[in-house]
């Protein structure tokens, strides 16, 4: 395994490994992070890396490594197994769902490069109990508002709500009717809050705020698809949002390639929770209320007691 960060090949004793490896045909797999890995790929390759180590980055998939702490289930010590008939659910922890992915792939380059898994192209690898094997329930159907005013909204709801039948998408704004919107979709890439439209965007972020309209943010982080760094938007996004609070709720990565079903299974679990969390909610304040009606009436038809009244006063 090399781990492509920048200053790797101006190493002497890293360059001395990497050429024994090739000179030896050894299985080699490459993996980069994004974000502390110096640089990016194409940089390191072209600016730190020797022509004749070049060859290692034709045709082999780069392993992303993911360092992002998200609710996702299980524990990381579990093992990895071949995907089960059954999709058994545990209660979820906090660990690192994504860097779960990174692990995976790894182990299955591992793997392949085996005599025994030589015929193999991939291997259906997994954690138990990982979000994208939950069975994530809806207690009520949800609608996805997606703003014409905010490009490539309607084609990620679209993708949230494939082969989900509790999820609906809606481009008509609550505010002129048509089907009720439950949820509001805010799509973060690299037009978002750009032009008149952004400005329209902005207007309606503080119709539905107002409205105490749920939010669901998604960060695209596919920059060959209008991924941009979150850092960004903090620029773009009118002051009074960020002020009021818009980015304190959770804006979920929407990565591409195999990381992208564990960013849909995340934002379902999300909305799915606080569905839950507000039936909750509801149920707990009716009880409340049923407790408060029985208090009154049992006031006032409470008696007054006379036993102890002296004979004298009455």
């Amino acid at each position: 395994m090399i781990f492509v960060s920048k200053g790797y090949f101006k190493s002497k004793n890293c360059i001395r490994e990497a050429q024994c490896t090739v000179a030896k045909a050894k299985p080699i797999t490459l993996v980069h992070d994004p974000v502390r890995g110096g640089g990016s790929v194409e940089f390191i390759k072209n600016e730190e890396c020797d022509t004749e180590l070049r060859g290692i980055f034709e045709g082999r998939d780069i392993i992303v490594w993911h360092r992002i702490k998200v609710r996702a289930p299980a524990s990381l010590a579990m093992p990895l197994h071949c995907k089960p008939a059954c999709t058994h659910t545990p209660s979820c922890v906090l660990r690192q769902a994504f860097q779960d992915m990174s692990l995976q792939l790894l182990a299955e380059q591992l793997l392949l490069s085996c005599p025994s898994y030589t015929p193999a192209k991939n291997l259906p690898l997994y954690v138990p109990g990982e979000v994208t094997l939950q069975r994530i329930q809806f207690s009520s159907p949800v609608v996805l508002y997606a703003s014409k005013n905010n490009p490539g909204a309607a084609a990620a709801a679209a993708m949230l709500v494939e082969g989900v039948d509790a999820l609906s998408v809606t481009e008509v704004p609550p505010a002129l009717g048509g089907v009720a919107a439950t949820h509001l979709l805010l799509y973060l890439a690299h037009e978002t809050y750009v032009g008149e439209a952004g400005d329209a965007l902005a207007e309606e972020l503080r119709e539905a705020r107002a409205n105490h309209l749920p939010l669901v943010m998604l960060h695209e982080n596919d920059m060959d698809n209008g991924g941009r760094e979150f850092a960004r938007f903090f620029e773009t996004t009118p002051q009074d949002l960020i002020a009021g609070g818009l980015y304190t709720a959770l804006a979920f990565a929407n990565y591409p390639g195999p990381f992208r079903p564990i960013s849909i299974a995340l934002t379902h679990k999300y909305i799915a929770d606080g569905l839950a969390g507000l039936a909750q909610m509801r149920a707990v304040g009716r009880l409340k209320r049923q407790g408060s009606v029985i208090m009154r009436r049992k006031k006032t038809n409470k008696k007054e007691d006379l036993s102890g009244v002296s004979v004298e006063k009455l």
